[in-house]
């Protein structure tokens, strides 16, 4: 997609791996030589949408006052073929939208890629909705998948030696279908390793009423918790969209665009926004079909037992 210049937006839920993807796809771009500059720009402690461009202005190296930032922009971004990285836009969304309706019609060449949770709006934005991990087993073993490698790979963190084995590889592949393949969430799993089993995980987290956390998983702070990521996308939803987040907790297992209407009160606009947001999302059907399922920081609760985000 950053093969054409503008803007790629990598959306997802937190936890999904937006930040990972983007710091692999800038070094490929910088290892490959495609653009002539690349700049990072991490949003993720920008207190407010005018906090932006001095962020840009710092990653770029800019002088002079925030009031001139705009046109060194364009003459930085504008000469060459040149990727802009912004991280962690959500919150300051607006910013964001702004700044790059104002400097990429000067940048033919510039090509942006953003990371949120909501789509920006930006002109010409594309939007790249990242999937969760892969749980189809690949070679000899099927419990050998993308997902499994992750959580071995992080409970080797906190419990070494750990392996992916005959015995235990049919339980990690179910404990990374539970968390439908979230790396978040996987990772987060893995560092109970230490105290739990494999079995003894699995049934926690089916039948636990805490949310999943960890002080252990070597993640940032605002990653310490589903229940804290969840609650973070919660703050975009309005009123009905989270009465009907709430009333679609009850379904195990998926359900259609016809039940989540009939139980939810679910209309497309409201299934659209959810999926923007990454709290539900669209499951393959073999019939052709739309069937979703709710990104959970627990498991199914009725909904009179439900909160914020649960």
């Amino acid at each position: 997609m950053l093969d054409e210049p503008g803007p790629v937006t990598v959306s997802g839920i937190g936890g999904a791996g937006k930040t990972r993807l983007a710091i692999e796809v800038a070094s490929g771009v910088r290892t490959d030589k495609v653009a002539d500059r690349v700049c990072w720009v991490p949003l993720a402690t920008a207190a407010s949408s005018a906090e932006v461009a001095p962020a840009i202005g710092n990653a770029l190296g800019l002088g002079g006052s925030p009031s001139d930032y705009l046109g060194q922009m364009r003459a930085v971004l504008g000469a060459g073929r040149a990727l802009l990285v912004l991280d962690n836009c959500e919150h300051v969304a607006l910013g964001c939208r702004e700044l790059l309706d104002t400097i990429l019609p000067d940048c033919p060449q510039l090509s942006v890629l953003t990371t949120t949770r909501i789509p920006l709006g930006v002109a010409g934005e594309r939007i790249y909705a990242i999937p969760p991990l892969g749980m189809v087993g690949a070679g000899h073993d099927p419990n050998a998948t993308d997902a499994t490698a992750l959580f071995v790979d992080r409970a080797t963190g906190v419990a070494p030696p750990y392996a992916l084995t005959g015995l235990n590889g049919p339980t990690l592949a179910e404990i990374c279908r539970t968390l439908h393949g979230l790396p978040l969430a996987i990772e987060l799993a893995a560092s109970w390793i230490r105290v739990l089993s494999p079995r003894d995980l699995l049934a926690t987290l089916t039948t636990a009423h805490a949310a999943l956390g960890s002080d252990w998983a070597v993640v940032e702070e605002r990653h310490r918790s589903i229940q804290v990521v969840l609650d973070s996308s919660w703050q975009w939803l309005g009123d009905a969209d989270r009465s009907v987040i709430e009333a679609l907790g009850v379904f195990v297992g998926g359900f259609t665009r016809e039940a989540a209407e009939v139980v939810a009160g679910a209309d497309l606009g409201t299934l659209s926004q959810l999926s923007q947001l990454a709290l539900i999302q669209r499951l393959p059907d073999p019939y052709g079909g739309s069937r979703y399922q709710v990104h959970r920081a627990r498991p199914p609760l009725c909904p009179q037992q439900t909160g914020a985000a649960r």
